[in-house]
């Protein structure tokens, strides 16, 4: 079974043109807290993965510590503009949602917004991660450099 989804990660990665470590690293959500923001979108399809690595600037990713992962049927992977990352992370929150939603999770862990995926729109995205208290510190700490 782990050879077959490997094999499935990897013809995934080959179509979408982008290259991962078959062998990724395991962390969980706890171990994001602080560090980083997550975006999860549950029960993607394969078609959608393209479209929605596409729709996101890396370095706007980058000034707000936002990282995305697609929580398929076949795994969870993350995802960028530069590459895709099989990851042996697995994501409860995705077993009680309906399927094609997307969850925004602050750098305190906890869910601060959620959408449906074809009305996932990163301008939105980054709106609502700005108004955020944490981010509203961060860019007053920026803007007093």
């Amino acid at each position: 079974m782990l050879l077959n989804k490997t094999v499935f990660h990897l013809v995934v990665a080959i179509k979408l043109g982008m290259v991962y470590p078959v062998w990724a690293d395991t962390f969980t959500l706890e171990q994001l807290r602080w560090q980083s923001r997550a975006l999860v979108v549950c029960a993607l399809q394969e078609r959608n993965l393209t479209r929605l690595a596409a729709k996101f600037n890396q370095q706007e990713l980058e000034k707000r510590r936002l990282r995305i992962f697609a929580n398929s049927y076949f795994g969870v992977f993350e995802l960028n503009t530069d590459h895709m990352q099989s990851s042996h992370l697995e994501f409860q929150l995705c077993d009680d949602m309906p399927e094609s939603t997307a969850h925004l999770i602050g750098l305190d862990g906890t869910i601060k917004a959620s959408y449906r995926f074809e009305n996932l729109n990163e301008n939105t995205i980054y709106r609502d991660i700005d108004a955020m208290p944490m981010r509203q510190l961060e860019l007053s700490r920026l803007k007093a450099r």
